[in-house]
């Protein structure tokens, strides 16, 4: 399984601190706190969109090859 992610621009709203940061698709314009001061941030731009793996949980895996 698969699920998209995207890399996308993010500006605080209290200090204006940008970064780029990777967020799975359906995050909220509005969102995760500012690395910095820890207010909510904006997403500015969408940077780069990408299908990412899922990671197989290894004891879920096993039990399946029984």
């Amino acid at each position: 399984m698969r699920h998209i992610e995207w890399r996308v621009l993010r500006r605080c709203l209290v200090c204006e601190f940008e970064e780029e940061v990777v967020e799975p698709e359906g995050t909220e314009e509005i969102g995760p706190p500012c690395s910095q001061c820890h207010a909510p941030t904006e997403r500015v731009d969408l940077l780069e969109r990408r299908i990412a793996p899922t990671e197989r949980n290894p004891h879920a895996a096993a039990l399946g090859r029984l």
